[in-house]
């Protein structure tokens, strides 16, 4: 536990690339399934290889570790418990008739108003220490439960909670971004759950005023104790101080040459509206003072039932890489995928817009890109939603999910292929020349990355794709598990699928 942590153990370019996958389009159409575990609540964390293990989070608290190869349990151990369906006791508060029937159909696998519960981000393995934030909450009938989620560091090697440590005072507040480890320093994103709850109190007409203020907290990897924290607000001059939301729920890019972190924000919950919402941002590493800001929507105060404002934040993380000039010389850069659909591409130094590319086909980007976009071979391989509504599970064919393959030096399209999907929520990975796409239905679709030619197909059956699909040596992992409010499958686990 008390060591120095080496700097090369963590993915910090945050790119969806498998660099020792043996998966390619060569072999891929051998790619089946290998191994499954069922859960009884989501599992929209990515999975984490690790030394011939596999560990990820449920949505009830629990941490697991299995054997990379079979898929055996090795240990499991519940961390905290958040609200769940069967303690949310829905019977001992007074609801409306309609209300109550609305909850028993969509929201019978979720707790009200954690509409988002227990480990839904995904945590960081540095040394033999794993690190994972919480979105909160405590066990209690439906909106009294309240709590402030907490980051916890587990010993992978005793399975125990070395310590735990609050992340934010806000009761509606939480981790969902993905963690990230540099320099002996975790770095926490913080986001709300106001606007789920904010759509609740609504129906109820019942008051509610969001209270949470999106940010970055960071902490010493051994000790918890917090270093610093830089909340989204107020980081630019003049900003409006009322302002909440424009949180952090998506993950991080860091780049050790400029010392610097990158992330983008959400909305505001609604108005006053904020100067660094929907915004990507990058700040010192060591002491969070900001060092640049782009804001790509102004005025974006969305809150369920809002159709005047476009709800266009970042729900992906940035990727941190280097493209050329007409010249051929180098120039680094931090890219993001927005939900309005582009694809971003900054100078690093300073956040001056090198690129922009839109990826949707529909009349609108409905979510747009939700999971990170790999880099790799000169490209830029992302995804992003068309039209779709993540209430509505319908129709797969109304709306579809467009993939495409960008030159990553000057943004131009060179191959966009339509997937026949309701959407889709997780990143898809890079395995050398193939690129694999997970969705709502469950599909699992592999492009060749030179052409986009599919050259391979698979299914979870019954299930949402909800993690990134991440690559190692023969097998892609993959968690599913969505909650029907947001247009999911019942099915929830982890899969695994391999090319032996």
């Amino acid at each position: 536990m008390y060591k120095q942590f080496r700097k090369y153990e963590v993915n910090l370019s945050n790119n969806s690339v498998s660099p020792n996958s043996n998966i390619s389009s060569n072999n891929i159409r051998n790619l089946k399934e290998k191994w499954k575990i069922q859960t009884n609540s989501p599992i929209s964390s990515d999975p984490i290889v690790y030394f011939g293990k596999v560990y990820f989070t449920d949505w009830e608290g629990n941490a697991y570790c299995v054997d990379k190869s079979t898929g055996d349990l090795i240990w499991k151990i519940n961390v905290y418990l958040p609200p769940t369906p069967q303690t949310c006791e829905l019977d001992k508060i007074s609801i409306p008739k309609y209300i109550k029937e609305k909850y028993e159909q969509n929201l019978s696998d979720i707790c009200i108003p954690y509409l988002w519960a227990g480990f839904a981000g995904t945590g960081v393995i540095v040394g033999n220490v794993w690190y994972i934030a919480s979105v909160g909450g405590k066990q209690g009938p439906p909106l009294l439960n309240e709590a402030p989620g907490n980051l916890y560091a587990i010993d992978i090697t005793s399975h125990r909670v070395v310590w735990a440590t609050k992340i934010t005072d806000y009761k509606l507040g939480g981790g969902l971004a993905k963690l990230i480890v540099y320099d002996n320093i975790v770095y926490v994103g913080i986001c709300g759950l106001d606007e789920a709850v904010a759509g609740i109190y609504k129906e109820l007409n019942l008051e509610f005023k969001p209270e949470t203020v999106g940010g970055v907290v960071a902490f010493d990897c051994i000790t918890g104790k917090q270093i610093w924290e830089t909340k989204t607000v107020g980081l630019l001059e003049g900003d409006n101080l009322d302002a909440k939301g424009a949180g952090v729920w998506g993950s991080f890019g860091i780049c050790p040459i400029c010392n610097m972190i990158y992330f983008g924000t959400g909305n505001n919950y609604g108005e006053p509206s904020s100067k660094s919402s929907d915004a990507i941002i990058a700040l010192d590493c060591k002491t969070g003072k900001l060092i640049w800001q782009n804001q790509v929507v102004q005025g974006d105060t969305w809150l369920p039932g809002d159709e005047k404002h476009p709800d266009d934040d970042f729900g992906s993380g940035p990727q941190v890489f280097e493209i050329m000039d007409e010249n051929k010389k180098p120039i680094y850069v931090v890219g993001i995928g927005g939900k309005d659909g582009y694809y971003y591409v900054f100078r690093r130094k300073d956040g001056k817009l090198i690129w922009s590319t839109k990826i949707y086909t529909g009349q609108d980007s409905g979510s747009g890109i939700r999971g990170n976009a790999a880099v790799g071979n000169g490209y830029v391989y992302v995804w992003s939603n068309n039209g779709w509504d993540e209430d509505d599970l319908t129709d797969d064919h109304e709306f579809s999910l467009t993939v495409a393959c960008l030159d990553a030096n000057t943004g131009n399209i060179v191959w966009k292929q339509i997937q026949n999907s309701t959407g889709a929520v997780g990143a898809g990975v890079l395995c050398n020349d193939v690129f694999i796409v997970g969705d709502m239905m469950g599909n699992l679709v592999g492009y060749k990355g030179d052409t986009g030619e599919i050259i391979w197909k698979s299914k979870v059956e019954n299930a949402s794709v909800a993690s990134s699909i991440i690559g190692n040596d023969n097998c892609i992992y993959v968690g599913v598990g969505v909650p029907k409010i947001y247009g999911g499958l019942p099915n929830k686990g982890i899969y695994a699928y391999s090319i032996d």
